[in-house]
């Protein structure tokens, strides 16, 4: 083909006939000046296709099992759908143990750290405040452990480290079989702000589960 774009397209047209339950990439993870003139194959399929996809970044560079995976997630009701539709997924039974993970995330601006939390941009460094978000975290995944699909095979974990929130998801993921991200590649807010699936897929020593933005079960 004349182009990758078009090599994409075509790839993700396959898919979409054939219907797989999941797809398996490789990438370079390539960036910089690599990455622009080369384009990722992998990180365009993401982009436009609809199917959960495998993807072994260069930091992986050896798969022993997939019994236990982290699943990093928001809070709010599209995440909770997407959790609940993630254990209700026949494919997935092959996870013995599922983590959920939430960081309260922090943004550095003009040095003062600050945190986005269900309650709006508050000072990080306001013990009360960082403890109220870390309650209220705390309430929203605890529920995921009594729910009907959960098969007792759930824990979920919070961190407040000071990392950005890839690199904590990339740390973490160390101590599990394979991370699972929900990407918004595709979207404004990606496109703009960057991506956290992106640097989790390019640093993670473990698969990556990716459920693109147009994830469709």
């Amino acid at each position: 083909y004349s182009s990758q774009g078009a090599e994409v397209s075509v790839f993700c047209d396959y898919l979409e006939k054939v219907n797989p339950d999941y797809v398996l990439l490789s990438t370079h993870g390539r960036s910089g000046w690599a990455r622009t003139f080369l384009g990722s194959f992998a990180e365009s399929v993401l982009m436009s296709t609809k199917v959960p996809t495998f993807v072994l970044g260069p930091e992986c560079t050896e798969v022993k099992s997939l019994n236990s995976a982290l699943m990093p997630v928001q809070l709010g009701d599209s995440n909770q759908k997407f959790v609940e539709h993630f254990l209700d997924d026949h494919r997935l039974s092959f996870i013995e143990k599922l983590n959920l993970f939430h960081k309260i995330s922090m943004v550095d601006i003009e040095e003062i750290a600050w945190a986005p939390t269900l309650y709006g941009l508050t000072d990080y460094r306001s013990e009360e405040l960082v403890e109220k978000a870390f309650t209220t975290t705390d309430e929203y995944l605890k529920c995921f452990l009594d729910h009907p699909l959960s098969q007792k095979r759930i824990s979920y974990s919070i961190s407040k480290r000071l990392e950005s929130v890839g690199q904590v998801i990339v740390e973490e993921g160390k101590n599990f079989d394979l991370t699972i991200m929900r990407s918004e590649s595709g979207t404004l807010e990606a496109n703009v702000l960057g991506s956290i699936t992106r640097e989790v897929v390019r640093k993670a020593t473990t698969p990556v589960i990716v459920y693109p933005v147009n994830f469709q079960s």
